[in-house]
This record gives C-alpha cells, structure tokens and sequence, in this order.
C-alpha cells in the first residue's frame, strides 16, 4: 500500500530537481585556434555560455552569425590578457538575439567593416563588458533597420575605428544605451 503524502513529497522533489538541472547553465571552454569560435557558436544551445580559455588568437575565416537564441561569449576571468577574436571576413560578429561580450578583444585587423552587427529579427539586448574593439574600416557596432532594445556597453575601450565607435543607420533604432566606465 503506497502512503499518498509522502509519495507526493517525493515526486514533488523529484520534480523540482529535474527542473532545477534544466536551468543551470551550461559553460563550453573554447581553445584558441583557427575557427574555433565558428565551430563552438554552431553547436551551442540556447542560454549556453561560451568560454575563451586562453589569450591567444581567436583567428576565423569568415563572419560568425549568432543563431536564433541568447549566447554568452567571454574570457576566462583568470586569464592575464584577453583573447584577441579577429577574422578575415567583413565583420566579427552578426547578432542575431541577446549577446553578451565580456573581456574579449575583437580586432578587425584593419580589415573588417564592423566589429559587431545586429541583424535581430525582434529587438535584442547587447551587453558589450571589458572589451576592446579596435581595426575596424567603418564602425565598432552597428544596426541598420533592426532595433536593439537595449545597448549597454560598460569599462569597453573603442581605438582605431574608422568612423564611428557606435552607428545606428536610422533614428530610434536603439531605445535604450547605456555606455559607462
């Protein structure tokens, strides 16, 4: 005979622990190597944190374009330097959903047209943290048509940009910025 209360006490923290495990975070660590970031980026999942292990060179062949869902790209906090992402494309990153940047230098290497360009079908949050952006030929971040809904860009130095450190194409294309040292 199966006691009720306590079968239910035990099915409800079973319950609350399976839900737990699907809202922890997965963190990937990324090596620095040639495309690395293009590969991690096409296997990650939604929510996923992706982790730069080593401040070598993050070199990519081409632009990465963020998927449909939220990412979290940064450096190892216990790292010395920070990771340089640089490409041989025309931008370092399109976002696409909320992306978070942290402790990351992008480097366009003279090269490349943008650092970071939004293309999020619905407005999105970019958080840009303790990065560097320098070496692009036109602008650190950009959007054209798609709105952002938030920009919120912290302790982040800007060098060797050919125009602007931040252009937004069309007016109210950003409806909140947050730049702060």
């Amino acid at each position: 005979r199966v006691n009720k209360p306590a079968f239910t006490a035990i099915l409800g923290i079973f319950v609350l622990c399976f839900s737990m495990t699907e809202n922890i975070a997965k963190i990937t660590p990324v090596p620095a190597w040639e495309n690395q970031m293009q590969i991690a980026i096409a296997n990650a999942t939604a929510g996923e944190t992706l982790m730069l292990t080593e401040s070598g060179l993050y070199l990519e062949s081409d632009l990465i374009t963020q998927p449909l869902f939220p990412l979290t790209i940064m450096a190892d906090p216990r790292l010395h330097e920070p990771p340089i992402w640089n490409t041989d494309g025309i931008r370092i990153i399109r976002a696409r959903h909320d992306l978070t940047l942290q402790g990351i230098k992008l480097d366009g290497g003279g090269e490349a047209i943008h650092a970071i360009s939004n293309d999020a079908p619905k407005p999105n949050t970019i958080i840009i943290n303790k990065c560097i952006i320098t070496g692009v030929t036109r602008n650190g971040i950009t959007s054209g048509a798609k709105t952002i809904k938030t920009l919120r860009i912290q302790n982040t130095i800007f060098h060797h940009i050919g125009d602007s450190g931040i252009s937004f194409r069309i007016n109210d294309v950003c409806r909140n910025l947050e730049v702060s040292n």
